[in-house]
C-alpha cells in the first residue's frame, strides 16, 4: 500500500518530462517556421533600392549593341570612333592598327629573350624563345594572341587563352612609337605568358566578362558578352526599351539616360571605371558585373582612396578624385560632372580640341572670362586653349593615372606630377578612406567588413615594407562582426584568416580558411593561403595536398607546379618533383629554378647521366653563371 504513491510520482514525472520535450520541439518548430531567418547576404540592391527606371532589376536582359544601333544608328556610328568603342576585340577581327611586316613576322630581343609576332591566316601568334650564348634557342613557347585590348590611341596589349584561363602576353604594340615591345610593367618584372587577367582588370576594358568568382583568372564560355564598352554599360539592360519604349512626362523609364539622373547617380555611371581608388571591395553577395546604371555605385562596391595627408603634390591621382578637389566642382555644389565637359559618345578631333573645351569652360565662365588679356594668352597658346593653362598634362608612366590635371588649378603648378607614393604608415591609423563616405553609414557592419577587407588587401601589398600587425588588428574585429551577420562570405573568411595568421594565431586561421572552403570548396585564393599556413606550421604533406587541390582549380599557372615540385623534393618524392618541374617549364620557359631542381632530383635518384644532361641545359639557359653553376653541381654530386 505504501509503494503506490512512489509509482504514481514516477509516472507523473515521466509525463511531465515528455510534455516538456514536446513543448521544446514544438517551440523549435514554430521558431523555424515563423521566426525570420538571418539573411545570408544583404538584400540585392537591384531589388531593394527604389528607382523610377525599370531596367535596374536583375531579371531585365541585356540585348547587345546591334539591337541598340537598329534605332540609334547615327549615335552608334559616331561612338565606334570613341576609345571606349574600341576597347577590346577578338584579335582576328580587330581594326588594323599594328605595323605587321610584309613577311608576316616581326621580332625584337630583350637580353637573351627573343620575342616574335607572326600572322598565320586569321590568327596572330606570339612566341618567346630563351637563347643560349650562341643565339640558339634553349626553349620556345608559342601562344595565340586571341584578344586585343586597347583602343589603339596609345597601343594594344593581348590576351592568351589557356582553356578559359586568361593571361596577358608579354608582347604589346605601341602606336606612338610604331613598334612591338614588352607589355607595360614587363621591363621591371617579366611575367612571360603568365600575368593573370583578373575580372577587376577586365571590368573597364570590355563590355562584360563571365568570370568564375572563385578563381583568379578562369572565365566561363563564351568568356565575353560584347567586347567593346557597349551602350548598356552606361544605359543599363535594354530588353524593356527594345520591346516597348514608353515615356512618362517626357522620360522613358524603360532605359536609363544618365542626363535624367540626379548628379550623384549620374556620376556613378562614369565612376564605375574612372574611379580607381587604392582598394576596391565588392559588397557581400555582389559579383563584378552586377552594377546597374541608375543605382548607387556604393551599393555594389566600396572604393577606398588615399587620404590627403598620405599624398603629396597632386593630393589625388584619378580623374574623379582630382575633379572633386577642384574649385569648379566645389563651386557647383556637386552639379559639375564628367559629362559637363566630356561627350560620352565622341571625342573631339585634335584640331577642334581647344575650341571644344574652351566652349565648355565658357558655359560657366562667360560672365567672368579669363583675367589674362587675349594677346598674352595667344602668345602662350595660338588656339587660346583654356586647358593648356588650367589642365596641364602631367608626367606619369603609371597605368590608370590622370594624364591631365583635373583639379583645374587657376595657375599651373610647375611641380605638377601624378606620381604616387607608397601608402605606408605605422601605428593603428589606416591610410584609407571610403570615397562615398557621405552616402553610406560608415558605422554599419557591412561598411566595417568592407574596410576590414581593404585593410587586409593593403597589408598584403605593403608587407615587408612596414609593420602590418597594427593593421590586421584593426581589421580583425570589423571582419568578425561582418561574418557574424553573413557567415557565407568566403572573401571575409579569407581576410580574417590572414589577420589571425599574421598574429601567429594559426589554429584560428586554419578554422577561418576551412569556413571559406565550406562555402566555396574550389576557392583558389583560400587554397593558396592554406598552403602558406601549412608551411608556416611545418606540415609538408598537408601543404602538398592543398597545392595539388590548387592545381586542380588552376592547372595553367606554372608557379603552382614549381612550388609543388619544391614541396615534393622536400618530402623525398624526387620523381614526382621532376614531373612537376616539367609542367612548370612547359608553361614558363624562364624557370631556371625548375632546371636546378631537376638536376638535384636526378642525383638523388642516382640517375647521373640524366642529371648531367639537365645540367648542360641549365648551363645553356644561364651562360653568364657557368663558374658558379659548375661549383654548385660539384657540391651536389658530392652530397649525393
Amino acid at each position: 500500500m505504501q509503494q503506490a504513491p512512489r509509482r504514481s510520482s514516477r509516472f507523473y514525472r515521466a509525463v511531465m518530462y515528455m510534455a516538456a520535450i514536446v513543448i521544446v520541439l514544438l517551440a523549435g518548430w514554430l521558431a523555424l517556421r515563423w521566426w525570420p531567418a538571418r539573411p545570408t547576404t544583404p538584400p540585392d540592391p537591384r531589388l531593394a533600392i527604389p528607382s523610377p527606371f525599370l531596367n535596374v532589376k536583375p531579371d531585365v536582359q541585356y540585348v547587345g549593341d546591334a539591337v541598340c544601333a537598329s534605332c540609334h544608328q547615327d549615335i552608334a556610328n559616331v561612338y565606334r570612333g570613341h576609345p571606349m568603342g574600341q576597347a577590346m576585340h577578338p584579335t582576328a577581327s580587330a581594326p588594323p592598327l599594328e605595323g605587321y611586316s610584309p613577311k608576316g613576322e616581326d621580332s625584337f630581343q630583350v637580353g637573351r629573350l627573343l620575342y616574335q609576332v607572326a600572322r598565320k591566316g586569321d590568327k596572330v601568334l606570339h612566341s618567346e624563345s630563351l637563347l643560349d650564348s650562341s643565339g640558339a634557342p634553349v626553349a620556345r613557347l608559342e601562344a595565340e594572341a586571341e584578344f586585343a585590348v586597347g583602343s589603339g590611341t596609345r597601343g594594344r596589349t593581348y590576351l592568351i587563352n589557356r582553356g578559359g584561363y586568361l593571361f596577358e602576353s608579354p608582347i604589346s604594340w605601341y602606336t606612338q612609337k610604331q613598334k612591338w615591345d614588352l607589355s607595360p610593367g614587363y621591363e621591371t618584372m617579366n611575367s612571360h605568358f603568365e600575368r593573370p587577367i583578373m575580372s577587376g582588370c577586365l571590368y573597364c576594358h570590355c563590355n562584360m566578362a563571365h568570370p568564375d568568382q572563385n578563381t583568379m583568372n578562369r572565365y566561363d564560355p563564351p568568356y565575353f558578352t560584347g567586347f567593346v564598352i557597349g551602350c548598356e554599360r552606361c544605359h543599363g539592360p535594354g530588353q524593356l526599351h527594345a520591346e516597348k519604349p514608353r515615356r512618362t512626362d517626357g522620360v522613358d523609364y524603360t532605359i536609363v539616360n544618365p542626363k535624367h539622373l540626379p548628379p550623384l547617380l549620374r556620376e556613378d555611371v562614369c565612376q564605375q571605371c574612372h574611379l580607381q581608388g587604392e582598394e576596391k571591395v565588392l559588397k557581400v553577395g555582389r559579383a563584378q558585373f552586377d552594377y546597374r546604371p541608375g543605382l548607387p555605385l556604393h551599393a555594389f562596391q566600396a572604393v577606398f582612396v588615399k587620404p590627403p595627408q598620405f599624398s603629396k603634390g597632386q593630393q589625388a591621382v584619378t580623374q574623379v578624385e582630382q575633379m572633386h578637389a577642384s574649385q569648379c566642382f566645389v563651386g557647383s555644389k556637386g552639379a559639375l560632372g564628367c559629362t559637363s565637359c566630356h561627350d560620352p559618345h565622341q571625342v573631339p578631333k585634335p584640331e577642334a580640341r581647344a575650341a571644344y573645351y574652351r566652349q565648355r569652360c565658357l558655359e560657366c565662365h562667360d560672365k567672368q572670362p579669363c583675367s589674362v588679356p587675349e594677346a598674352v594668352r595667344r602668345a602662350e597658346s595660338a588656339e587660346d586653349s583654356c586647358i593648356q593653362c588650367h589642365m596641364p598634362r602631367l608626367q606619369s608612366n603609371i597605368a590608370h593615372t590622370a594624364l591631365t590635371d583635373h583639379r583645374v588649378p587657376r595657375r599651373a603648378e610647375a611641380q605638377a606630377s601624378a606620381a604616387r607614393e607608397d601608402v605606408l604608415a605605422a601605428g593603428s591609423f589606416v591610410p584609407l578612406q571610403l570615397f562615398h563616405a557621405d552616402q553610406v553609414d560608415a558605422s554599419s557592419p557591412e561598411a566595417g567588413r568592407d574596410l576590414g577587407i581593404a585593410i587586409v588587401d593593403l597589408s598584403r601589398r605593403i608587407e615587408g615594407q612596414t609593420p602590418i600587425v597594427p593593421f590586421v588588428r584593426r581589421a580583425q574585429p570589423l571582419l568578425e562582426a561582418g561574418l557574424n551577420l553573413w557567415p557565407n562570405d568566403p572573401r571575409g573568411w579569407d581576410a580574417l584568416g590572414y589577420c589571425y595568421r599574421k598574429q601567429g594565431r594559426l589554429a584560428e586561421a586554419q578554422k577561418a580558411y576551412e569556413n571559406s572552403l565550406q562555402y566555396a570548396p574550389e576557392r583558389e585564393h583560400t587554397l593558396l593561403e592554406l598552403v602558406d599556413l601549412s608551411l608556416q606550421s611545418r606540415r609538408i604533406k598537408e601543404a602538398i595536398a592543398y597545392k595539388e587541390r590548387l592545381i586542380k582549380v588552376n592547372p595553367q599557372y606554372s608557379i603552382y607546379y614549381l612550388k609543388l615540385a619544391d614541396l615534393l623534393h622536400q618530402d623525398g618524392e624526387w620523381s614526382r618533383s621532376n614531373l612537376a618541374c616539367d609542367k612548370a617549364l612547359r608553361l614558363n620557359l624562364a624557370h631556371n629554378d625548375a632546371r636546378r631542381l631537376k638536376v638535384v632530383n636526378f642525383l638523388r635518384l642516382g640517375q647521373t647521366e640524366e642529371a648531367q644532361r639537365e645540367f648542360e641545359q641549365l648551363l645553356r639557359a644561364s651562360p653568364g653563371e657557368r663558374t658558379a653553376l659548375e661549383s654548385w653541381f660539384d657540391s651536389q654530386r658530392r652530397q649525393r
